[in-house]
């Protein structure tokens, strides 16, 4: 049985809830629901303390609030905000031309449109887009299986995820991850505390900041700067007008440029170019399928590899560990395609590598071009160069300086090895070397030439200083110093020996041309027939000294196939695909 009271305000409840479907003006209801088989629709506001549920829609002119849930099986429109203390959920869209907030969740399986805000102190889901005229805000998750767009900023609490694009034209936040199927553009920031991931292009007109990783199968862009705790993925490019910094690698099908610098904890690799107006700076390796060119400095803990040039205004320099094998094992094919042996900090370029500043590596510096310093350039291991090697300052290696082209230097060339050039040596210092000094073209130094082997030239020997040797010096060209001319071994000419000071060779001084001396000319035996003296295959033994087969295996060493190997780099295979990033895995 029903008291009458109830039977009362069911009444007065079935009248209002007809004027409202009529579409008389105003409805509230005070300590109670309103509920609706059919539409809820008002010309004023709706409002309850209570609920709102339709099984139809729920539209307004005016305002729809609730102190606790809105739900509509149709959709929620209106011309005014909606407003509920509890949460907002439909099963068609949500459409307001004021704001949507709740302290709830705001679920729409239609999309969610409104010309002003949309803040849920709880998550905001839909099946379709979510779009806002402004803010986009939530302390629970943004999840939309179309697209996330906002005149104002985006920003949540949680994750921000899309199947569609998310675009902001002011910035996008999330203390979770930030992905999307498609782009993810912003005028402002993009900022997450997760991962960013996007199967289509990141850029902001901010910057991209993530303690998580940045991953794209598109491009990364900004006009701000580019920073991450995990690692930086792009199958496009990497470009910006900022920083490039991750902790974890920077890798990229495409190029990477930074106006500013590129500095990583791991590796920096690229299919395409690496170009930074800053430094570019790695814990890992640097390595790149074109080329690599800052207006700062290049800087490896690691390996520095490309196939095209190496240039920078600065220093470019390399470290590794000089756990070398032994040095007749070195130049086997067989031990350098071990990667663990063969990675020595190397520099190694297919192009020229150029620089304003030093070019310094614990292990070989080696290309197919040039090698250029306006500084000084110096290795722990070998200088190797199919063009010219030229410095500014000076030309030291512990072991082997070798060219095809020429080596020039207004400093020192000191090597512990070889020096070997297929065109000139010169230097305006001093030219030393505990092996063999020889070259097709003309050996000159405005200071000494000292070497422990031979000194041979296709063309002349020449110096300012003292020209010694403790083997041969033999020359096609002539001999000439302002100092002694000293040798252990022999001294042939095919032209003149001539120098002020000295002429001491405990084999013997032999000329076709004339021996002139301001001082002394010693020997240790009369003078042998010329024509045996001047055998050039005997005396200059140049396929043995300069070994240019050997010391030139310009394929063996750089083995430019197992520096970059960049499979193994990147680890593309494990690492951010689809719009789930590696989550903290070392990629």
């Amino acid at each position: 049985m029903v008291n009458a009271p109830s039977l009362v305000q069911l009444g007065i409840k079935l009248l209002l809830l007809t004027w409202c479907r009529l579409g008389s003006g105003y409805f509230s209801s005070h300590g109670a629901d309103i509920a609706a088989e059919g539409d809820i629709a008002a010309k004023g506001n709706i409002a309850a303390e209570g609920d709102i549920a339709g099984e139809g829609g729920i539209a307004a002119e005016g305002n729809i609030a609730a102190e606790g849930n809105i739900a509509g099986e149709g959709g929620i429109a209106t011309e005014g905000n909606i407003a509920a203390e509890g949460g907002i959920a439909t099963e068609g869209s949500i459409a307001g031309e004021g704001g949507i907030a709740t302290e709830g969740n705001i679920a729409g399986e239609g999309g969610i449109a409104p010309e002003g805000n949309i803040a849920g102190e709880g998550g905001i889901a839909t099946e379709g887009d979510i779009t806002a005229e402004g803010n986009i805000a939530a302390e629970g998750d943004i999840a939309g299986e179309g697209g996330i767009a906002a005149e104002g900023d985006i920003a949540a609490e949680g994750d921000i995820s899309a199947e569609g694009d998310i675009a902001g034209e002011g910035g996008i936040a999330a203390e979770g991850d930030i992905a999307a199927e498609g782009d993810i553009s912003a005028e402002g920031n993009i900022a997450g505390e997760g991962d960013i991931a996007a199967e289509g292009d990141i850029a902001p007109e901010g910057i991209i900041a993530g303690e998580g990783g940045i991953a794209t199968e598109g491009n990364i862009a900004a006009e701000g700067g580019i920073a991450t705790e995990g690692n930086i993925a792009a199958e496009g490019g990497i470009a910006t007008e900022g920083n490039i910094a991750g902790e974890g690698g920077i890798a990229t099908e495409g190029i990477i440029a930074g106006e500013g610098g590129i500095a990583t904890e791991g590796n920096i690799t690229a299919e395409g170019d690496i170009s930074a107006e800053g430094n570019i700076a790695a814990e890992g390796d640097i390595a790149a399928e074109g080329n690599i060119a800052t207006e700062g400095n290049i800087a490896s803990e690691r390996d520095i590899a490309a196939e095209g040039d190496i240039a920078a205004e600065g220093d470019i320099a390399s470290e590794r560990d000089k756990t070398l094998p032994q040095r007749e094992k070195l130049l086997q094919k067989e031990t350098l395609l071990q990667r663990d042996r063969l990675l020595q900090r190397d520099i190694a370029v297919e192009g020229g590598i150029a620089t304003e500043g030093n070019i310094a590596a614990e292990g070989d510096i080696a290309a197919e071009g040039d090698i250029a310093s306006e500084g000084n350039i110096a290795t722990e291991g070998d200088i190797a160069g199919e063009g010219d090697i030229a410095a500014d300052g000076d030309i030291a290696a512990e072991r082997d300086i070798a060219a095809e082209g020429n080596i020039a230097a207004e400093g020192d060339i000191a090597a512990e090895g070889n020096i070997a050039g297929e065109g000139g040596i010169a230097t305006e210092g001093n030219i030393a070397a505990e092996g063999d000094i020889a070259a097709e073209g003309d050996i000159a130094a405005e200071g000494n030439i000292a070497t422990e082997g031979d000194i041979a030239g296709e063309g002349d020997i020449a110096a300012e200083g003292d020209i010694a040797a403790e083997r041969d010096i033999a020359a096609e060209g002539n001999i000439a110093a302002e100092g002694d001319i000293a040798a252990e071994g022999k001294i042939a000419a095919e032209g003149d020996i001539a120098m002020e000071g000295n002429i001491a060779g405990e084999g013997d001084n032999a000329a076709k041309g004339d021996i002139a001396a301001e001082g002394n000319m010693l020997q240790g035996q009369k003078l042998l027939q010329r024509e045996t003296l001047l055998q050039r295959v005997s005396l200059l033994q140049r396929e043995t000294l300069l070994e240019r087969e050997t010391l030139l295996q310009r394929a063996t060493l750089l083995q430019r196939e197992i520096l970059l190997q960049r499979e193994t780099l990147l680890q593309r295979e494990t690492c951010c695909r689809g719009s789930h990033c590696c989550r903290g895995r070392n990629c």
